[in-house]
């Protein structure tokens, strides 16, 4: 006699915030542009310390890094909020 194993899957959690019916908020959305890109700032200063050995050229590639790619997530998440 063979017995049939039933796998459930995790049920994904709901696309919608409870803070909002239609999705993302915008201060949301802006808080997790910024923490992701200082995570990503680091690894980025620290790729660029590694190969330049230069501290004031590696603080300004994480600046110029930092703020052009905070700016293009925000857009990224208002589009999807508003298209997705």
């Amino acid at each position: 006699m063979s017995e049939v194993l039933e796998i459930s899957r995790p049920v994904a959690a709901a696309a919608v915030t409870p803070a909002s019916p239609r999705g993302e908020t915008r201060r949301r959305s802006l808080l997790k542009a910024v923490s992701w890109r200082a995570l990503g700032t680091v690894g980025t200063m620290a790729a660029a310390w590694f190969l330049t050995g230069e501290w004031k050229l590696t603080l300004a590639i994480g600046s110029i890094e930092a703020a052009s790619k905070v700016a293009l997530f925000y857009v990224h998440e208002r589009l999807w909020a508003r298209f997705g």
